[in-house]
């Protein structure tokens, strides 16, 4: 298990801020969907601050998707980095759910087959390649709930059931030690001290 920053890669990831979707209730992965509410800005120029305490910053990645995108460009503005967008931190494709309002139910709608949402797996697996290959040491990553719950099923194998119930909120986030695939924090507004020590 890692125990520095030599033998460590870090990587941060952050959800996007609330969007007009989450307000509505529409389940929506279109990479134009919906955009960040004035308290999605307030969230995201909060998360930057966090972000701005870090003694380094290797790469600033997003998702594509707008409000992942506007997200990541109030952090760059603030930290002084472009983000580039990589489709594997996009939003879990919803499949028949698509557009639609999500049902009072939220806990089961995406474990049935028929809806054809992205199979967890898939899921996981583009997340795991992501934070293994994106170049180095200190990286932070804005995406959507669920791709980073999938990230910590690949620390503990919990499974979709657990993971998928437990959506990270606006603007929080979800912080692994990817070479000991290490869980440092969990749907936090603020970035442990003593990471931030650890990485000077």
């Amino acid at each position: 298990m890692a125990d520095s920053s030599t033998d460590s890669k870090i990587v941060i990831l952050v959800r996007h801020g609330q969007s007009e979707g989450n307000v509505s209730g529409i389940i929506s992965s279109a990479i134009d969907g919906y955009s960040l509410t004035e308290k999605g800005i307030a969230q995201a120029t909060e998360a930057a601050e966090e972000i701005a305490a870090l003694p380094k910053i290797d790469g600033l990645y997003s998702s594509p998707v707008r409000r992942a995108r506007q997200t990541a460009e109030i952090v760059g503005k603030r930290i002084g980095m472009n983000p580039v967008f990589d489709e594997r931190l996009q939003e879990r494709w919803f499949g028949l759910m698509e557009g639609k309002k999500e049902p009072h139910d939220n806990s089961e709608w995406k474990f049935n087959p028929k809806n054809q949402v992205l199979p967890w797996d898939d899921l996981r697996k583009k997340m795991v390649s992501f934070v293994r290959e994106v170049p180095g040491k200190v990286v932070v990553a804005v995406s959507h709930g669920d791709n980073m719950s999938s990230i910590c099923d690949w620390t503990d194998n919990k499974g979709e059931r657990f993971h998928a119930i437990r959506c990270p909120r606006n603007c929080h986030f979800v912080i692994v030690d990817v070479y000991g695939a290490e869980l440092i924090a969990y749907d936090v507004n603020e970035i442990p001290k003593s990471l931030i020590e650890r990485l000077k």
